[in-house]
Parts: C-alpha cells; structure tokens; sequence
C-alpha cells in the first residue's frame, strides 16, 4: 500500500518530486491521490461520468476500493478477521495478504509498547522501526521477494528519483509512530497497574488506620503514626502518577515562591472526606451535603480586592438593622438540614481538653465531629445575640478560616503550626495556595483542588479537625467583653466584629440572618452563624473602620 492517497502527505510528496525535477512522478502522484482518496475519488469519478467516461469512473472506484481494503487489511484485530474470512470463502491470497500486513501492524505495535515499558518511552520509536525492518526481512525471506521496507529501499536504489526516495523514507517513518503508539498504549496499561495496585495497598492501609483509630480497644500511638507515614507515603507516588510533580516557581507579584500542579482534576465542590453525591435530607450520613447563603470567600481580604469603608452613617443604618433584625423562626439546625448541633457531651470534652493537637482517637461520641456539626461560640453578654460556627465545611465556619488564613492562626495558638508541619504536610503546598489567593476566584479554586486531594486523603479527617478544635477554641477565649474594640461594616454591607489580640485586630464576620436561639447551646440569645475569621493590624482597623464601639442592643 503507497501513500500517494493520504492528504497531505501526498501533496508534500508531490512538491519534493517536482523540487528534484521528478514532474513525471509528481503528475502521477497527484493523479493517484485523485483516484484513490475517499471523497476526492467520488468527485473524480462523477467528473469522468459527466464527461462520458463510464469505464475511468468505475476504475477509480475500484482503486478506492483497493485503498479501503489495504487500511482495513493493515489493522490489527480487524485485518485478522477479515483475513479469516476471505480464507473461509477460498480467497487464499486475499487471506493472506490481510494476516499478513495485521500481523505486522501488532509486531511494531507490541514491539513499541514492550520498549515504551522497558525505557519509559523513549525506546518505543527505534523499536518500532527495528520490528518493521525486521518483520519484513523474515517476510522477504520467506517469499523470496522484496516485502514492505526492504521493497521500497531496493526500488529507490534501482530508479532512483524523488518519489522512490520518499517512499522508503516514509515506510520507516510509519513504522517509527506506530512504535511510539504502542509505547503510548503500552505506558498507559503499565501506569494504570501500577496505579491500581497503590491505590489498593493504601485503602488496606487506610483500613488498618481507621480500625486502629477508632476502635473501642484504643490502638498504639506508634502503630497509627506508621501506618500514617505508610499512607502518605503511597499517597505521595498515587499523585506523583494522577498529577506529575508540583513545580515551584517564584512570582514577583507576591514575592513569594509558589507551587502549581502540572495538571489539574475537576470536581464538584465536596466537604471534608464527603461527596457531593449524597442527598442532602441524609442527615445521618457523614456525606450529606451543607449548603449555606453566605460563604467565606466572599467575606475575606485579598490583595487583588481593595479595602475600603462606608460612611459612618450608611454604616450605623446597617449595624441598627442587624441590632433590630427579627430572628427567623427556626435554629440553624433546623434551616440546614445534613448538619446538627455539636451534643453537649463533645462540647463538655473540647473545653476540658486543653490539647486537642494531640488527640489520637476519638471515642464513639466524640465522632460526631467528623460529621457537619455546629459549636456554640458564645458572645459576651453585651450582645443581643450569640455565634455559632460549623465544622468540616470548607466555605464556612472553622475549616474556611483555617485553610484560607493558617498562616495567620498559627502565630496565635501553640501547637497549630507543629500540627501544619507534622500532620498535613502532604496539602501544605495547596494550603499555600489558598493562603496566596488574590481574589475569591483563585481561592476557591485553589479549595477545589484541596478538595479533590482529601477525597484521597481520608486519613487527614482527623488532623483537620483538630486544627478546626483549635481555632474554636481560641475564639472562645478572645472574645471577649474586655478585648472588643466595635463594629464595622465591610464594601460588601457586612458587618464585623473586632476584638483585640495582642498588637493584632481578630475580626469576625457575621452572617447577615440570625436565627432562633439553640435550647442546646444554653443561651437564650437568638444565633448569628461566624462564616469566617481573620486578623489585620491596628493600623488597618484604625484606617478602614470605625474607632468607637459600637455597643450592641440586648
């Protein structure tokens, strides 16, 4: 089969036989492309119709025919086939002719993908040609004349023109991307078993953590921090195949040294070790779904997004309407349905615990924490209302203002940056990222793709959490009568509450809807929900927002 019929190449070929004064060929060239491409040999044959030429049109038809079957007999799988079948009806020579050039096709193929394996692809190319050439000795051998490669060289050697020459070129460049092909096919099959066979021992792994985690015999804390470090380990070559290796690069926007993956997934957002599949009226399951009005991203500073403040009056018209908002007629638990109150027994256990970085495993109550859970800040009194805050939603409450301002908490609580370092180094580089982001497009982007990190990362559950614990409670403590410094409002009509910490502003952003108070959380005040948390320095606070309290209405 020559290769006179396919677009282009034919072209090319007919330009260098005219470059090397082969016009002969070149016409001939160019008539065969006429007569034997599917869809230009139509359009011939119709012409040679119009023109009274019945004969040349069923000519070219049956020389597009022959191409047809030539690509059908170089096919593996398909060749054999149709080479059995022509066998089976007595055509001996077509049998042949079709098990032969698929036969060939999967020697370069298979020889390819063998060396794509052996070398990590760059063997596949070479292997190729080598089979090809090899394959078609062996045939000339048999058939005492020339076949395939060895035919299209000794008929350049003995007419030698432009067409010969690029004809014996082109059969070895053939045979070369068949070789690469096959190292593509044969790469892939080998990386998805490999693959496969990580993803297997880390879910054993996984197994193995979580019945020694959470099983009512306790487990040693020597064998969890081993089978963690196995994990890791597993997960890091598991992401090094899905993902390539992060490359880190410095940008002289931020001045920072950054991270990016060479390739990135793409995933409905999903809540910590949850899937977005779930229904959201499972309110039991670990993987239902909490949809809130107001998220974080919303609410943070960025550098890309500019400061600025209402005026005093378009201010206090807000915060009055807050102060005198009617509560709506449901608890936060009962207006999002998949998450509940934290039970009062893991309230009482996060306040007697005075470290819970060093938590190992949690007992059956304490559980519930891996679950949507809302804890009960509790607002001085010289407030009308009290907070509330949720667990394990990654654009509201502890676990947004954890990943998205760590660098922050972690100059405030001891332990937090211990936890970061031991813990969860394997997201630190996306953690950094949502750290980095200049604008809510970027950081929710960045959030996504920790997001579909921890869906392979279950181990990491726990760690979250007690960071989240963490943060919670250090809120408790610092908000406070003594430390609050007023109310403002943001550009986006927002209302934060600061508080002083140290030489730093904590601020706290509040939802706009307040909601009827929680028998649980002991307070009669009704309930604004923390959607997330930051700090900025006195000089900002002093710059953008009010210097006076602004005392709320009981």
């Amino acid at each position: 089969m020559g290769i006179d019929w396919i677009p282009g190449l034919s072209q090319i070929k007919s330009t260098f036989q005219a470059l090397t004064c082969d016009f002969e060929g070149a016409a001939r060239t160019n008539d065969n492309f006429l007569k034997e491409c599917p869809g230009f040999s139509q359009l011939t044959s119709t012409a040679q119709l119009l023109a009274g030429d019945p004969k040349a049109a069923l000519e070219t038809q049956k020389r597009c025919l022959g191409t047809i079957n030539n690509v059908a007999n170089g096919l593996p799988v398909i060749g054999h086939c149709k080479g059995l079948i022509h066998h089976a009806v007595g055509d001996k020579n077509g049998g042949n002719e079709a098990l032969n050039a698929a036969t060939r096709s999967l020697v370069v193929l298979g020889s390819g993908a063998a060396a794509g394996v052996a070398t990590g692809g760059v063997g596949a190319i070479p292997a190729g040609i080598a089979a090809g050439t090899a394959y078609d000795l062996v045939d000339t051998a048999i058939s005492d004349k020339p076949k395939g490669t060895i035919a299209a060289v000794k008929n350049a050697i003995d007419n030698p023109n432009g067409g010969n020459f690029f004809d014996a070129a082109a059969g070895y460049v053939f045979d070369g991307l068949a070789g690469y092909s096959g190292g593509q096919m044969g790469s892939r099959l080998a990386t998805q078993s490999k693959l496969s066979s990580l993803e297997s021992m880390r879910a054993a792994k996984t197994e193995q953590l979580n019945n020694a985690m959470f099983s009512d015999n306790g487990a040693n804390s020597g064998n969890i921090i081993s089978l963690g470090k196995e994990i890791n380990a597993l997960t890091s070559q598991i992401n090094q195949i899905q993902y390539g290796i992060p490359q880190y690069y410095y940008d002289p926007k931020i001045n920072k040294v950054v991270v990016e993956m060479p390739k990135n997934g793409s995933s409905v957002p999903i809540m910590l070790g949850q899937s977005s599949t779930q229904e959201e009226s499972d309110t039991t399951s670990p993987r239902a779904k909490v949809t809130l009005p107001e998220n974080g991203l919303d609410m943070d500073i960025y550098s890309d997004v500019v400061m600025d403040r209402l005026s005093e009056d378009e201010s206090n018209t807000i915060i009055n309407q807050y102060e005198t908002q009617t509560p709506k007629s449901v608890t936060v638990a009962q207006q999002y349905r998949g998450s509940k109150i934290a039970s009062q027994t893991a309230q009482d256990q996060i306040e007697r615990d005075n470290n819970p970085e060093r938590w190992v495993n949690l007992s059956n109550e304490m559980q519930e924490l891996f679950l949507p859970s809302w804890l009960h800040v509790q607002f001085p009194s010289i407030f009308g209302y009290t907070g509330a805050a949720l667990l394990n939603n990654f654009y509201h409450g502890f676990l947004h203002t954890f990943v998205r301002h760590w660098d922050q908490w972690q100059e405030y609580i001891p332990g937090l940056e211990q936890l970061i370092t031991n813990e969860l180094s394997e997201i630190k580089y996306l953690l950094d990222q949502i750290r980095n982001a200049r604008n809510p497009n970027s950081s929710g982007e960045a959030i996504n793709r920790l997001n579909i990190e921890l869906a392979r990362l279950p181990h990491l559950n726990l760690p979250l959490l007690k960071a989240q614990i963490l943060i919670y409670k250090f809120m408790q403590k610092n908000i406070s009568e003594t430390s609050y410094l007023g109310e403002g409002v943001s550009n986006g009509q927002q209302v934060r509450v600061y508080f002083q910490v140290g030489n730093q502003v904590m601020v706290i952003c509040v939802s706009k809807e307040i909601y009827s108070p929680s028998p649980e959380f002991n307070d009669q005040r009704p309930v604004r929900l923390i959607v997330t948390s930051f700090f900025i320095d006195r000089k900002t606070f002093d710059k953008l927002f009010f210097k006076k309290k602004c005392w709320p209405k009981k």
